[in-house]
C-alpha cells in the first residue's frame, strides 16, 4: 500500500482528479481482539485492523495542467461537511499501482491566508458504504 503515497501520488475522487500539495501519507493501527473458548475457557489473542487513513493537503483551485481536475479543497470540504462517503483512488505514477476504497474526511484544517489561496490539510479513512432504506 505504501507504494500509492509520496509526493508524486495522485488522487481522484468520485472519478475527479485533485491537486495535493507535498506528499500523502498512508497509515494503519492494529488492536488485539480476545477471543475465549466458552467450553473450554482458553483465551486468544488475534490482531485486527484498527483503522486505515490517509493524509493530504490540498489548495483551492484546479490544476490547470489537468483538464478534468476539480476544486480538491472544495469537494472534500463538502465531504467533511455532508459527511459523504465518495470512492477515492490514490495512484503511484511511475509503477501504475492504484489502490481504491471508499472513504469519509474526519479531519478538514482550513487555512485562509488573505494573500495566498487557501489550504486544508485533510484525514480520509476507509469506511463501508452506508445504503438507506
Amino acid at each position: 500500500m505504501s507504494l500509492c503515497t509520496g509526493f508524486d501520488c495522485s488522487v481522484s475522487i468520485g472519478g475527479k482528479a485533485i491537486k495535493t500539495i507535498g506528499d500523502v501519507t498512508f497509515s494503519q493501527s492494529r488492536t488485539e481482539i480476545e477471543v475465549k473458548n466458552k467450553a473450554s475457557d482458553e483465551v486468544r489473542y488475534l490482531s485486527g485492523l484498527k483503522s486505515t487513513s490517509f493524509e493530504l493537503t490540498v489548495q483551492a483551485g484546479t490544476d490547470p495542467a489537468d483538464e478534468g481536475s476539480v476544486d480538491g479543497y472544495k469537494l472534500l470540504l463538502d465531504m467533511f461537511e455532508n459527511q459523504t462517503v465518495k470512492e477515492v483512488v490514490f495512484t503511484n505514477p511511475d509503477s501504475g499501482i492504484a489502490k481504491t476504497a471508499n472513504m469519509i474526511c474526519t479531519k478538514f484544517d482550513a487555512s485562509e491566508p488573505l494573500d495566498d489561496l487557501a489550504t486544508a490539510s485533510v484525514t480520509l479513512k476507509i469506511t463501508a458504504q452506508g445504503t438507506t432504506a
